[in-house]
């Protein structure tokens, strides 16, 4: 399942769901960047959404447009989302 930006998203509490970046970087074309992180929720849609909530927040990026996609990982209620931003709007 992806979530796309803009979607409902939920308020960012001041723990911001313990989201850590693992890794990010931009595509060759520079047409799209991406970010790795890790982010607590019940469920991989809301892993997604926090995820864009979360960026949405607290940084300066576009997100319109933005894909999220969720996996679990191996700690329960732990959830590896990838964020991809697009230079111009889908």
């Amino acid at each position: 399942m992806s979530t796309r930006y803009p979607t409902d998203l939920p308020a960012v509490p001041p723990h911001r769901w313990q989201a850590r970046i693992i890794d990010d970087g931009c595509d060759p074309d520079e047409t799209s960047a991406w970010v790795r992180l890790t982010i607590d929720a019940a469920d991989a849609g809301e892993a997604e959404r926090r995820a864009l909530a979360w960026i949405d927040y607290d940084y300066e990026d576009d997100c319109r447009g933005a894909v999220a996609d969720a996996h679990e990982t191996d700690t329960p209620g732990r959830w590896l989302v990838r964020v991809q931003l697009f230079a111009r709007p889908r």
